[in-house]
């Protein structure tokens, strides 16, 4: 109906998606009814939000670097290629996050910044779900690092909005 074309011109304005039946092939809509399990009605109310909140948050269809400057400054994240399983591969060092100096909007978007990166980089030949991995070092970590807000943040755009993606984590 007219809720599903709103959402699909959304995702593809922002830049989820690159044509509105995108939203339609199976690999998506199964991601987003495995992430709801299996409820349609819920995720169908998802997809509409999340795409909602992707026009909102990317409505260029990505962020500008200029919007996250200071966060890239601190040169603590690092996609370094692929795995064996096509999963895009992405190291975070939490010794050069500085919780007390951050700016909670400025993080959430510089994390979808990644997270979309992180996405393009899978090889779909070997990975088409497109699940990636996360290497979070914890080497060095002090009290000046730890932020609990962030962490928060960060799983709940994984759960909201980056559905099904995160296919391995190792701390």
């Amino acid at each position: 109906g007219k809720d599903a074309k709103t959402a699909a011109a959304h995702l593809t304005q922002g830049g989820e998606i690159s044509r509105p039946e995108e939203m339609l092939e199976d690999e998506y809509l199964r991601r987003w009814l495995r992430a709801r399990n299996w409820e349609v009605d819920v995720a169908a109310r998802c997809i509409v939000s999340h795409a909602e909140w992707r026009v909102g948050m990317m409505p260029n269809g990505c962020i500008p670097a200029a919007d996250i400057a200071n966060e890239l400054a601190t040169e603590k994240t690092y996609l370094l290629g692929t795995d064996k399983d096509g999963r895009a591969v992405l190291l975070i060092q939490a010794r050069k996050h500085g919780a007390w100096s951050r700016k909670l909007d400025e993080l959430e978007r510089y994390c979808c910044y990644l997270l979309d990166a992180a996405v393009a980089a899978c090889d779909a030949a070997r990975n088409p779900r497109r699940h990636i991995a996360v290497i979070l070092d914890l080497t060095d970590m002090g009290m000046s690092n730890m932020d609990v807000q962030a962490v928060q943040a960060l799983f709940k755009l994984l759960g909201a909005h980056y559905v099904e993606r995160l296919g391995q984590m190792v701390m």
